[in-house]
């Protein structure tokens, strides 16, 4: 779909210039368990909604974006 570029923060106190590259994903269920679950908090949104709760304006009008094809 797309991609943006942020700088990440690292445990050092150091930055490092990252690119997302945004992909479309359908999903049809969700594991109750994953490596990374104690790391992240999962909520199901509206394409609307997360677009306005992301940091990246950029990722905002991708979810917009995709939003808007699948309407």
């Amino acid at each position: 779909m797309g991609s943006f570029s942020y700088e990440k923060r690292l445990k050092n106190g150091g930055t490092v210039e990252c690119e997302v590259r945004v992909f479309p994903l359908h999903v049809k269920r969700q594991s109750r368990e994953w490596p990374e679950k104690q790391e992240r908090k999962v909520k199901w949104l509206s394409a609307a909604k997360a677009a306005k709760k992301v940091d990246e304006p950029t990722l905002g009008d991708l979810i917009r974006q995709l939003a808007r094809k699948h309407n």
